[in-house]
């Protein structure tokens, strides 16, 4: 590999480790959501 080949792949490792980020907070997102909302159904069934 090149010296000029290096800060294109630091910026493709970036946008990885970005996307991958990205990823795992939307899931705990959608994860606690789904976790009120049953919370909810339950309380509202009692």
């Amino acid at each position: 590999m090149t010296h000029e080949m290096y800060p294109m792949e630091a910026i493709c490792v970036a946008a990885e480790m970005r996307s991958g980020g990205a990823v795992a907070h939307s899931t705990l997102a959608l994860d606690a959501l789904g976790t009120h909302a049953r919370a909810q159904d339950g309380a509202a069934r009692e």
